[in-house]
């Protein structure tokens, strides 16, 4: 079924693992999976990069999710290149399969690393023009992102920003016209994904021009369908087109698109299923965005937050407030009848694929003393 399904995207990853071999790794592998190990797939934590000692309570909660629950995945935040990517090889060693690697590279790796290259805001590359400088600036992330040990960015930001009152994600944004916005990320993405490292579309369905929903922290787009689907959706669209691995779902409602729910996509099937996969075409990884936010925990519940955000159509869990927890509650949904087991195989398999198809099954490890030769240097900056 995989096979079929991700035969269809257009943008694969240059000379990594072929289609075969990633589908057959993935199918094995699935079936060597335990309920709870293969919800674990579905969970991201969140970790810092900074140099770790091997009995620092931090490292040790890691290795715990790595080794004891088989967790999927790690999202890194701050630290030297050198540092993480000796930590990334520490944690690799104690997995049973190989961790699939996040950071968020919005202003290039220098976002996050220390003395990695670092790249102006979306809304520059729009200024400029250039889809070759867009396609550089992916490049160049995901030759040294991949030198840290890194595999996916959170990255690009394709909301369309059309509300100069309310310029809620700033330069952030690649602007509000979408034809050159379809470009820039277009090539952006191309730039990570034909150089080793995968990119994640976001923020799903569009914050660009979002309100507070009265007396919540939650936003709403209050445009009309039309409107959405031309400016908001359209800009996805170019993303999926272009073959973008992931998207990131946010915790926006848009009442015009889901008869009058006041949902987020988070939890809400019309979007995250219905526009997204029917509508928009989508067929690769759909991940939410953060789950530990208290306005997520204070109106879902810590880990119900996660059961409905799988039953809406998400492949990954992205830093839940407890992990261990989330990982429990899944199951248990599961053997309830809450959520059907094949949609668990189906988010895992796809996920063990792009790891197997980004060579992971065979090479999990980075030279730590090649990254000062890569990582920040003359020629990237």
């Amino acid at each position: 079924m995989i096979g079929i399904l991700l035969m269809s995207t257009s943008l694969v990853v240059a000379a990594q693992t072929n289609h075969a071999e990633a589908t057959s790794w993935a199918a094995e592998t699935l079936a060597s999976l335990s309920l709870e190990e293969k919800v674990a797939q579905m969970i991201c934590e969140q970790m810092r990069g900074e140099y770790t000692a091997d009995d620092s309570e931090a490292f040790l909660y890691w290795s715990r999710l790595a080794r004891d629950y088989g967790i999927g995945g790690f999202v890194v935040y701050g630290g030297t290149p050198r540092d993480t990517a000796h930590l990334l090889n520490r944690l690799q060693k104690l997995a049973k399969i190989p961790l699939l690697i996040s950071s968020d590279f919005e202003g290039g790796p220098g976002q996050q690393f220390e003395g990695a290259s670092e790249f102006p805001a979306n809304m520059a590359l729009s200024a400029a023009g250039s889809e070759t400088l867009a396609y550089e600036v992916g490049k160049v992330g995901a030759i040294e992102g991949r030198a840290i040990g890194i595999h996916l960015t959170y990255s690009p930001v394709v909301d369309v920003q059309t509300r100069p009152e309310n310029p809620v994600l700033s330069v952030r944004s690649f602007g509000s016209d979408v034809e050159l916005l379809g470009k820039m990320a277009s090539a952006y993405i191309r730039g990570y994904q034909e150089n080793g490292m995968l990119a994640t579309a976001k923020h799903f369905p569009g914050r660009g021009d979002v309100d507070l929903m009265g007396d919540t922290e939650f936003l709403i787009n209050s445009k009309p369908a039309s409107r959405i689907e031309a400016e908001d959706l359209a800009a996805f669209k170019k993303a999926i087109d272009a073959g973008v691995t992931f998207v990131m779902s946010e915790h926006i409602a848009i009442p015009s698109l889901t008869d009058g729910s006041d949902l987020p996509a988070s939890v809400e099937a019309k979007l995250a299923s219905y526009w997204l996969r029917e509508r928009l075409g989508f067929e690769n990884v759909l991940t939410t965005d953060d789950l530990w936010y208290p306005k997520v925990v204070d109106r879902f519940g810590a880990e119900r937050a996660g059961v409905l955000a799988i039953r809406a159509g998400h492949d990954v869990l992205l830093k839940p407030q407890n992990a261990i927890k989330m990982i429990d509650a899944v199951a248990r949904a599961v053997r309830d009848g809450e959520i059907a087991i094949e949609q668990i195989d189906h988010s895992v398999e796809k996920l063990l694929y792009w790891k197997a198809r980004l060579k992971l099954h065979r090479e999990r490890f980075v030279d730590v003393e090649h990254v000062s030769s890569v990582v920040g240097s003359k020629a990237h900056r």
